[in-house]
């Protein structure tokens, strides 16, 4: 088992590079030819959260606490938007990435487990600069940087495994199923509502608000609002099934990719 275990970490440390060379090349060509280019990743999380916050905060008047104002409702709403909006997109994206991939998975020597792991990376780096965009908002609404920023690696690595097991199940299912991508997209946007991105927690009813936690992105994004927003530390618990679930989600995404893998080239 340990050995085992060595050789796979190993062999993605061999595929650094590859790797590397897809994330490069897809965040070029996700901006190709647009005159802000990269920037891009500033300026659309930035418009995502201006207008979710006219929706919610303006029109629906939800409240994040007893003295929200609209400053505060939009730093709860963005905290939660990030992180979901990489998952989101890194799942939806890698649905088709084999189908889109064809020719290169029919190649025997190719790595196909690369083209999800890809996508998933390019998308965190997009999680990264949004953290970068709310941590100068927070500063500027009178926060401070505290101690329990060294947490953040810990919710980031554990979002980018439970993000990278769904990614590499999503993109192996979808050649067996191609219905899957459109599933998916529906199951996504349902899944958006059910988590608390755009109310807190305890805006949820008393009676219904135990299974709320029952949804591994209620702990992640209320993690982060602990971190950034709130200043407190972040639940121990909440901490521990997130991460819990990461594990067991890339390990169930692995295994299916690897277990069919055999199969992808025949019905591609």
């Amino acid at each position: 088992m340990g050995v085992s275990m060595l050789q796979k970490i190993r062999w993605y440390y061999n595929q650094r590079d590859l790797l590397m060379n897809y994330v490069r090349k897809d965040l070029k060509e996700r901006y190709v030819g647009s005159i802000f280019g990269f920037y891009w990743s500033v300026i659309n999380p930035l418009i995502l959260l201006a207008i979710y916050t006219f929706v919610f905060s303006v029109i629906f008047q939800v409240k994040f606490g007893q003295d929200s104002g609209l400053g505060q409702s939009a730093l709860y709403i963005f905290c939660g938007m990030i992180p979901w909006m990489t998952f989101h997109e890194a799942v939806g994206r890698s649905t088709g990435i084999l189908l889109d991939n064809a020719n290169l998975i029919k190649k025997v020597m190719f790595p196909s487990k690369i083209l999800p792991m890809y996508i998933v990376v390019s998308h965190f780096v997009n999680l990264l600069i949004g953290f970068g965009i709310l941590v100068v908002f927070a500063l500027l609404s009178g926060r401070a940087v505290n101690v329990y920023y060294l947490l953040l690696p810990v919710y980031i690595g554990a979002q980018f495994l439970f993000t990278l097991g769904f990614s590499w199940l999503a993109s192996a299912v979808n050649v067996f199923i191609r219905d899957m991508a459109q599933v998916i997209a529906q199951f996504l946007i349902i899944w958006m509502y059910l988590s608390p991105i755009f109310y807190s927690v305890e805006a949820i009813p008393e009676e219904i608000r135990a299974y709320a936690y029952l949804n591994p992105m209620t702990h992640l994004i209320e993690g982060y609002r602990d971190i950034f927003l709130n200043e407190t530390m972040p639940s121990l618990a909440g901490m521990a099934i997130y991460g819990a679930a990461g594990v067991v989600v890339l390990v169930a995404g692995y295994l299916f990719f690897t277990r069919n893998q055999h199969a992808y080239a025949d019905v591609l």
